[in-house]
């Protein structure tokens, strides 16, 4: 018999949006709030291929284009985000 893990669907839906909650406040455009949400999503999502290109469509974007602008020109402070993740994986 194989090990299968069980996921409280209800508690994991909570935990992801406390956490992303917290992270979007430190991104300074609504756009980039909530494109980061898709793109941890599409991060956590199983895909074949992780890219700009597979996590926009996983996000129902027609293209690449906002992923790309997140991950290269959003401003935001990555320390900050890693001390809200430490700080969500302690609690």
């Amino acid at each position: 018999m194989a090990a299968a893990y069980r996921v409280d669907v209800q508690r994991w839906s909570g935990l992801f949006g406390e956490l992303m909650d917290t992270i979007e406040a430190r991104f300074a455009r609504p756009e980039s709030r909530r494109r980061v949400r898709d793109f941890v999503a599409g991060l956590l999502a199983l895909l074949p291929t992780k890219n700009c290109w597979t996590i926009a469509e996983y996000a129902g974007d027609d293209g690449p284009g906002g992923m790309q602008d997140l991950i290269g020109r959003a401003i935001w402070d990555d320390s900050l985000v890693r001390a809200d993740v430490r700080a969500a994986r302690s609690a």
